[in-house]
């Protein structure tokens, strides 16, 4: 599958290779259900939303294989049914168990009915109720826009007008490659790229408004899997210096005294404990030294902008004849400087 989505990048000329996919399917879900990792979600006033499975008719792929196959096959896809005329009421189900920054996402669509609105769309890089990206289809009112909600307010809508037929469905791709969005509705390009500086990540969802009544299916999402910044600078690191054996940035942990590997050279580590005394260092910004038989750690602080102490790097390098602690923290400093240029606070390490 990710060979495909690989080969697929290529041709569709995107900038990057989208490493990793996800398919979102509702087989096997009663009707009502919601699917696990997603959660209903409203932003703007009105009464509760209502999501959950329903079956319906969606256009068969095999059709595309066989002219003997059947044009259609009863399935469950996922609807909003509530019916809230309220105007600024925006019906939200949210997945939950992932954050995405760059990414090929296509769905299909369907606005089935609502007197106020008929409307359908995919919410992005969403980082709360509030704020996030949305590219929505409106059968009522003939458009296709794009927007955003910063703080509970919606800019200024960029798209086109275009006839949305309801009770068929559609396909909506959005790519996000950094600022730049490119979104596609029946497999054509309705409007230009746009550029957004907002919301380098966040979740998606499925968006409605009002009292539309809309369903979705076949949803897929290609995506670039994401590496924290103190991830990517340990493995510059253990390519960049030499007689490194492990290397690891901690955090302070959960619970008081305590501290959690944020990002290691051993995979394995990540998220598990740290050692006590590490605090010590994040505190103070003393220097930990520990030599064993074949190697010696370091433990020195790392600074946010102000020159505080946030996170610590533990340096394990090979020991060598003569090797003394002086000569050990000279060892090890370079390797931490190379990592705290670009440290400007926590959020740098995980972003």
């Amino acid at each position: 599958m990710r060979l495909i989505s690989i080969w697929l990048a290529l041709l569709i000329g995107s900038p990057f290779l989208f490493g990793a996919d996800k398919d979102f399917s509702f087989a096997g879900l009663k009707d009502g259900a919601i699917p696990p990792g997603w959660r209903p979600a409203l932003t703007g006033g009105g009464g509760p939303v209502k999501w959950g499975i329903v079956q319906d008719d969606v256009p068969s792929e095999l059709e595309r294989f066989s002219p003997l196959a059947p044009n259609v096959n009863v399935r469950p896809v996922m609807a909003q049914l509530s019916q809230d005329k309220t105007d600024e009421r925006f019906p939200m189900l949210i997945y939950d168990d992932e954050e995405y920054g760059n990414f090929k996402l296509t769905t299909k669509f369907k606005t089935v009915s609502g007197e106020t609105e008929q409307m359908a769309g995919i919410a992005f890089r969403i980082v709360d109720e509030k704020n996030y990206h949305v590219i929505r289809a409106s059968s009522k009112g003939g458009t296709f826009l794009f927007y955003s909600f910063i703080n509970g307010q919606r800019t200024q809508p960029v798209g086109v007008n275009i006839a949305i037929a309801s009770n068929v469905w559609h396909t909506l791709e959005i790519e996000a490659t950094g600022t730049r969005f490119l979104f596609r509705l029946d497999g054509k390009d309705v409007m230009p790229p746009l550029n957004n500086p907002n919301f380098r990540r966040g979740k998606i969802g499925y968006w409605t408004k009002s009292d539309s009544v809309s369903y979705f299916v076949d949803t897929r999402i290609e995506y670039k899997e994401h590496v924290i910044q103190a991830q990517r600078q340990i493995a510059e690191a253990m390519k960049q210096f030499d007689r490194l054996i492990a290397l690891r940035i901690v955090v302070p942990g959960d619970a008081p005294k305590t501290t959690r590997i944020l990002a290691s050279s051993i995979e394995d580590e990540i998220d598990q404990p740290g050692i006590a005394k590490e605090m010590e260092v994040i505190k103070t910004g003393k220097i930990m030294y520990l030599r064993e038989k074949k190697q010696v750690t370091v433990t020195l602080p790392l600074r946010d902008r102000n020159g505080e102490p946030i996170a610590a790097v533990r340096v394990t390098m090979e020991r060598f004849p003569g090797q003394t602690q002086k000569n050990a923290i000279l060892r090890a400093q370079p390797v931490v400087a190379n990592i705290q240029h670009s440290v400007l606070g926590m959020e740098s390490l995980t972003e």
